[in-house]
């Protein structure tokens, strides 16, 4: 049963508020087949640590963009960082800030990046 474990790790670690829980599984039903060890805590450690998100935003992120829960770090989001970076001139320093602000750029092709 991946559910509770889940629920909690969304609302304590991730900072979604117990309220929202509904609509974020209703957004992305496929996050409760996710493991927390081995897909979430993995990608919110990334997103924190890597690319220095703040815990205060991380909620509010991934509320709006609940699929980067489920993308592969090296192949997809760290790629795609280094995209923005290589092709739209994004300062790694800043790269926190343009995630906050606007998540769905992580969730963009690269096709779609390059244009």
């Amino acid at each position: 049963d991946n559910l509770r474990p889940t629920v909690r790790f969304l609302v304590k670690e991730v900072g979604i508020p117990a309220n929202k829980i509904r609509q974020i599984v209703v957004s992305f039903p496929q996050l409760l087949g996710l493991s927390v060890e081995d897909n979430l805590r993995p990608t919110v450690r990334f997103l924190l640590d890597e690319v220095g998100l703040p815990r205060e935003k991380l909620g509010k992120t991934i509320l709006t963009r609940p699929h980067l829960l489920a993308s592969c770090i090296d192949n997809n989001l760290r790629a795609k960082m280094n995209l923005l970076h290589r092709h739209a001139g994004i300062p790694m320093g800043l790269m926190a800030e343009v995630i906050a602000r606007s998540p769905h750029v992580l969730g963009l092709s690269e096709k779609h990046m390059l244009e």
